[in-house]
Order: C-alpha cells, then sequence, then structure tokens
C-alpha cells in the first residue's frame, strides 16, 4: 500500500560550513509527495514529510547520491502500517506491529500515570515488564476498562500463535476464522489506547 504518511530523517556529515549544507539541501532536494522539509538550525539533521510511500526507492536513490549526507532512516506512522498490512492480508505483519505498539504505548502511560498520583516507581521497571503485564496494570489501574482488555489479550494472543501457524503446512480454518475476528478488536484497541497516549501528553504540557 502507498497511502502511509513517512517522514524520511537525514543525518549530515560534520561540517563547519553544516548549516549552509542543510539549507543548500533543503532548497535542491525536490520530491514527489512531498508535504514539507524541516532543519532546525544548529542541528546535523533534516526531516522531511511525506504525504505517501509512492516511489521510495527513487526517493532514497536520491538522498544516497548526496555525499555530505553520513545517513537516514525512515520513520513510518506505525497504526497506518498495520492498517496497511491488515488491507494487504498481511496478518502477521499487522498483529505483530500491533503488539510492538500496545507496549509503547502502555508503558508510556503506566509511567506518567504513576507520576500524575505521585506514587513513585522507577521507569526502567516498567520498560522492563512484559507486554501480557503491562495490559494487566492497565486494567487493574482502571486506565482501560474491561472490553479494551479483553481486546488487547486476544489480539496479543494471536500474534504469540502466529508462530505456531508458521509451522504447519497449513492453517486450520478455525484459527484463520480467529484471526478475522480480531482485526476489529486490533483497531478499536489502538484506537483507544492512542487517544489515552495522547490526553496524557496534553496533560503534561498543560502541567509544565
Amino acid at each position: 500500500m502507498t497511502g502511509s504518511k513517512i517522514v524520511i530523517d537525514i543525518f549530515l556529515r560534520k561540517s563547519p560550513d553544516q548549516e549552509k549544507i542543510a539549507y543548500a539541501i533543503l532548497k535542491n532536494l525536490k520530491f514527489e509527495s512531498l508535504q514539507t522539509g524541516i532543519h532546525v538550525n544548529e542541528s546535523n539533521s533534516i526531516s522531511y514529510y511525506f504525504s505517501d510511500k509512492r516511489n521510495l526507492p527513487e526517493k532514497i536513490k536520491k538522498i544516497e547520491k548526496i555525499k555530505e549526507i553520513e545517513n537516514f532512516i525512515l520513520r513510518p506512522d506505525p497504526r497506518q502500517e498495520i492498517l496497511d498490512a491488515l488491507s494487504d492480508h498481511d496478518y502477521f505483519k499487522a498483529f505483530a506491529l500491533c503488539s510492538t505498539v500496545y507496549e509503547f504505548l502502555a508503558k508510556n502511560i503506566l509511567i506518567y500515570h504513576f507520576k500524575r498520583i505521585d506514587l513513585t516507581v522507577n521507569d526502567g521497571r516498567i520498560q522492563n515488564l512484559g507486554l501480557d503485564t503491562a495490559i494487566t496494570m492497565l486494567y487493574t489501574h482502571k486506565l482501560i476498562d474491561q472490553s479494551i482488555y479483553s481486546d488487547m489479550v486476544s489480539v496479543n494472543k494471536v500474534r504469540n500463535n502466529f508462530i505456531h501457524f508458521h509451522l504447519l503446512q497449513a492453517i486450520p480454518k478455525k484459527h484463520f476464522r480467529y484471526i478475522v475476528q480480531n482485526i476489529p478488536k486490533l483497531k478499536r484497541s489502538i484506537q483507544k489506547l492512542e487517544t489515552i497516549y495522547r490526553q496524557t501528553e496534553i496533560i503534561e504540557i498543560e502541567d509544565y
């Protein structure tokens, strides 16, 4: 799918003329579907924001030809990547990426929650939690309701079962049906978690 937005972060080689080089690249390096290019003064990076991933290999070739660029990284929109994978019927990618997003959102929501209620919990301990434990803690601390908790547990179970599916010559019909039944749960739970996470970001800004 090409509909997913993406960011390409470019890192320049060290140079006394770094600012001039950065602005020259911004001026001269043009791309299809480019929304904006951003360079922060005195940094060695440029970020290009694209509305879609069309002709991505050609974009990368352009970047690789510029000797002043040391490295670059692609930053896709994780939620859109999940939706694209579902549209492509790449269910393994969709559910595996969903669990990764679950883990990031769940742990950061927990960290902020404990700070909010003045409960001293080492951030490292939260980051070391397994996903199952993080999901349970979201529920026991009333950060998600029973329905979202059940959705997340069920979706994560699908992810775990995919390794077993890979070892089979064919996925039994009941297992395929179970995957399909979990797609609405995946979409619903990701949307809810992102909403909770964005609310914590807004509150942090207000507190600051």
